[in-house]
This record gives C-alpha cells, structure tokens and sequence, in this order.
C-alpha cells in the first residue's frame, strides 16, 4: 500500500523549515498546513530520510588510520585508546589512598535516575574529595578546651602539670596521624606565661605585650591624618584594656571626618597623652569561666556607650563606642537600652547559655518586660 503522505523530495519549495508552512497540495494560497508536523518517510523511497527501530540505516564505523591520536599525534587509534593516556591513568590510580570513585555531578545524572540516558558520571580523585587539612579542622574536637588555633600557631593550655601533659601528647599524636610536622627550635614547651598575638597569657590573666607598650611610649605626637589613624589603629587593638576608649579618643577621631581639616588642638594633645598613659598602665585582664556568671556593667551618655564584663568582681574586657549621627537625638531612655544591646550582641559568646546580670542606672529600663507598647527603635533593637 503506498504511503499517501508524501516524501521529502515531493515537497514543493524545498526543503522545509521545522515547524513551517509544508504546502502538500502545491497551492500557495492553502495556509492550513502551517502546523503541521512534517510528514513520515516513504519505506519504497531510497532517497527518504533514515528512520529508527528496524528500518534504521547502519552507520559505517570511522577508519581509524586516517585519524591522528590528539595525545600522542599517531594514526591507528583515537585520544580515549592512546596507550600514552592509560598508562598515565593507570599510574595515577595505583594505591589505596589514590582509589577512584565515581561521583555525579548532578541529581538527575544520578544512577537510579530514569531520565539518565546518558549515563553522565565524572571521575574524581579520592584524594581530592578529602577536606583541607587545616589546623582548626584537624583540632575541631580539642578546641576551646585545651587548644586555641590561628593560621599556623598551636596554643596549649591546661590547670595542672599532669593534665597538660596528657593534653600536650593528644595534640601531638593528632600531627602526627595527619602526619604533620612541628619545627623543635620554635617550639617551647612548659612555659608559665606566653606571648601570643600581642598579649601576654598567663595564670593571673591577659596583660598587654611589653614589646608593644614600648612602641606607644615612643610614639610621637602625629601631624597627618595618616598618623592619627596608624596610632588609632595600634591603640584600638587593646582597646578591651581602656575604660571609655572611645571617649577619650574622640576628638582624634574627629580629624579622620573626610571633609576635616586637620589641626593638631589642645585637645587632641590631651587625648593623645592620656590613651598613651592608659595603655602603658593597662591593668591585666582575668580570664572567663563559662560555668560561673557574669556581671555585665551599662552605661549611656550624649556622647557614647559604655560596657564592661566582669566576673567575681573582677574586670573580663572593657566595651565602648561613639554615638552615630542619628543616634544623638535618642532620648536617655533609648540610650541606655542601646548600651545594653550593644553589651549583649559583643559579649553573646560569653553570655548565651550562661547565667547573666545587666546593671544599669536608668531604673525605668526594669520595666522593659513589662512594657505593653514598644517603639520602632525598641523593638529593632
């Protein structure tokens, strides 16, 4: 029975557009083909496009001496059979550290999945899956107990001798499994007090690096704003030794405004000397216990904030900030609730889990809890 649709070479006009006008009946004036689907080849027509399933034309297989190797540049073989490549594959497979896995690059080029015709899967070097071996990885479970880690610097601490040798062989054995490897003449062990990022740790507490204080001793009185700002920079590092930082340094801070003329006052002059004497005489700071409770000290004023964290009477860090622009129109009320928030979102670390108790001398701040309405500000904060 002949097919009555007719063949690719039948079609009047050429070869048509996928999804365009056919016109079977040779009639240009006949649009009402326009969607139609392109119709099937004849099985009598040599000329008619391949089809699929039985009626499916062989493909002739490629001849592979008239194609050169991309890897080795040699006809014969194709780049994915190139005895270079599979040696060199073979030899980055070797060993069990260097095993192969596959892994899928996506959900739906997943095994299992029915819509993955192509089986796309990659393979990927096991060695290459494992997490970076950095120090605070491979120390994750040890710290904040017994070790404290920065970049490549191992800080061991302990309460006793005999703890802090059983603390000092895990940390060991640890390199040593990751095999990882301390250099001995910078290393010192069994020592009562240690200088570490530019303070002095010891048992009564953290002080302030002798090396550093001498540097702000001979510190001279700055004339460019760069100079301000290196003094600031140096001074607010241990601005947690120095009650009401930001209130002495204000009238340095000033000169840093963008359209300020620098002018080196009286007042700076003060303000210079006096962080300079503050930080020579900075007390020694004691160090937080986690199971005991905290005291935590507000105060507000139309200049800045205040803060200090203390416990059993003693002084953990020192908090301070200036007042931004728009915060200089806050009532008194606003501002002492302001240098509450600003204590607990800093010291949250210390305080969250842990029994706390604010001090403030604005009483009406007690009543907080029980306001019925609070205002925009009160409730962002």
């Amino acid at each position: 029975m002949q097919n009555p649709r007719p063949s690719y070479q039948n079609r009047s006009g050429g070869n048509p557009r996928p999804g365009g006008h056919h016109n079977y009946n040779n009639n240009n004036n006949n649009h009402s083909n326009f969607n139609r689907a392109p119709p099937r080849a004849s099985n009598n027509n040599s000329n008619t496009a391949p089809r699929t399933g039985s009626n499916a034309v062989p493909i002739t297989p490629k001849d592979k001496s008239t194609y050169n190797c991309y890897e080795c540049g040699v006809a014969g073989h194709f780049s994915y059979e190139c005895p270079k490549k599979l040696a060199k594959t073979a030899a980055n497979t070797s060993g069990p550290a260097q095993q192969q896995r596959r892994v899928t690059t996506n959900k739906k080029f997943a095994p299992n999945n029915p819509n993955n015709r192509n089986g796309r899967l990659y393979h990927m070097n096991a060695k290459k899956l494992r997490k970076p071996q950095t120090l605070c990885w491979i120390f994750m479970n040890f710290l904040d107990k017994f070790v404290v880690v920065f970049i490549d610097d191992i800080l061991i601490y302990s309460k006793s001798e005999e703890e802090h040798e059983q603390h000092l062989e895990v940390v060991l054995d640890t390199l040593r499994e990751h095999q990882l490897y301390a250099k001995f003449s910078k290393c010192e062990f069994w020592l009562k007090e240690v200088g570490f990022l530019g303070h002095i740790l010891s048992a009564g507490g953290i002080a302030v690096d002798p090396a550093k204080i001498k540097t702000v001793e001979e510190w001279k009185a700055p004339t460019t704003q760069t100079e301000v700002r290196a003094f600031l920079g140096l001074a607010g590092y241990y601005r947690r030794f120095v009650e009401g930082f930001s209130s002495i340094a204000r009238p340095m801070t000033q000169l840093l405004k963008k359209d300020r003329k620098f002018e080196w006052t009286d007042k700076c002059e003060e303000s210079f000397q006096q962080l300079k004497l503050r930080l020579t005489t900075a007390p020694i700071l004691v160090m937080p216990d986690i199971t005991k409770p905290f005291d935590v000290y507000c105060d507000a004023s139309k200049i800045g904030l205040g803060c200090v964290l203390m416990q059993e009477g003693k002084v953990i860090s020192y908090l301070s900030r200036q007042l931004k622009q728009h915060e200089q129109n806050y009532p008194t009320h606003d501002l002492e609730l302001a240098a509450v928030v600003l204590a607990l979102k800093v010291w949250r670390h210390y305080l969250m889990g842990n029994r706390c108790e604010v001090y403030s001398d604005h009483k009406s701040l007690k009543y907080i809890f029980t306001q019925k309405e609070l205002n925009m500000r009160q409730r962002s904060g």
